[in-house]
């Protein structure tokens, strides 16, 4: 899903607001068409649907709250989540702030996306004795039956919860996780 929002370069993501007023009747709309006739949407669909309805109009919410749903679906409600706004984060460096929270959570190795190779400066978090894990997440290894005859890889988690259910996706999920070797 994609949401259209009012967002600045360098603006935070608990700052940016969604745009278009009516957007969740438009979120719940396409994703009951979409997927209403798979074989886990109505073991699925409430929670996240509950979560949708109770975000305020913040990227930021929406985005937690369906995250924490889409946790407790699979099982994983216990792993301790932080939210960087709750944490006393001092700086605005992209890299620091990282460290920053890393230390106050007494972390020892951070997993780091991607995109992240762009911007962090990995001797930093070596300064602080902290290991970066870059994560390879590799939808080509994520293959399960969908409703259609083609599978479409890459496609959001609530495709894979709607189509096998809480159980299969938490197994596929943990399968295509890739750790990169570990950066000293």
């Amino acid at each position: 899903m994609t949401l259209p929002v009012h967002a600045k370069l360098g603006m935070n993501i608990d700052e940016v607001t969604i745009a278009t007023l009516g957007w969740r009747e438009k979120v719940f709309r396409t994703v009951e068409q979409c997927y209403r006739k798979t074989s886990y949407f109505t073991t699925c669909w409430p929670s996240i649907q509950t979560s949708i309805e109770e975000a305020h109009d913040s990227l930021d919410d929406v985005n937690w709250k369906t995250f924490a749903a889409v946790l407790t679906l699979l099982g994983a409600d216990a792993v301790r989540v932080e939210r960087m706004a709750n944490l006393a984060v001092t700086s605005n460096d992209p890299t620091i702030r990282l460290v920053e929270a890393c230390k106050l959570v007494g972390a020892t190795h951070y997993i780091a996306g991607r995109g992240g190779q762009n911007y962090l400066q990995v001797e930093e978090f070596q300064k602080e004795g902290i290991v970066v894990v870059w994560q390879e997440f590799d939808p080509g290894r994520v293959i399960y039956k969908q409703q259609g005859k083609v599978f479409v890889p890459g496609l959001s988690v609530i495709d894979c919860l709607f189509n096998t259910g809480p159980e299969e996706t938490r197994s596929l999920a943990l399968d295509a996780w890739v750790p990169t070797p570990e950066v000293k």
